[in-house]
């Protein structure tokens, strides 16, 4: 006959490794792994993303291109626009900003790699390649 038909045929050594945890409760053993409780990992504020600053740019400022030095200083640093404009490409003159109404306009939030926002003498806001200078443009 083989094991499986005797009802005791195994219990002993499992009786023996039960004493031993019983004996030397510092010892390890396998079934200690599984009733112990596991390390848990919480997330803690240093952890967790945050979220760009995006400010906030009224419909007209967009539709004129009239950002405040405010807002171009913090787009120019998060790289990123609010949910109503977006920088479209332009066969002609390359990326230029424009209004977004309800993700009609096909463009980008991100601000390219390689440009930057700029006032002019005049107030107007350019998209220009970083580091561009030009009378006209306020340093």
């Amino acid at each position: 006959m083989t094991i499986a038909f005797h009802a005791n045929a195994g219990m002993p050594a499992l009786n023996e490794i039960k004493n031993a945890q019983q004996v030397n409760p510092n010892g390890w053993s396998d079934f200690r792994q599984f009733s112990e409780p596991k390390d848990v990992f919480e997330f803690s504020k240093e952890d967790q993303l945050e979220e760009p600053v995006v400010p906030e740019i009224g419909m007209a400022r967009v539709l004129f291109n009239r950002l405040t030095p405010e807002q171009i200083e913090t787009i120019n640093e998060n790289r990123e626009m609010p949910k109503n404009a977006k920088f479209v490409e332009d066969p002609i003159y390359g990326p230029r900003m424009t209004w977004n109404l309800c993700d009609f306009t096909a463009g980008t939030h991100t601000l390219p790699a390689g440009y930057e926002l700029k006032n002019d003498i005049l107030g107007f806001t350019h998209v220009v390649r970083e580091g561009t200078q030009a009378w006209y443009l306020k340093k």
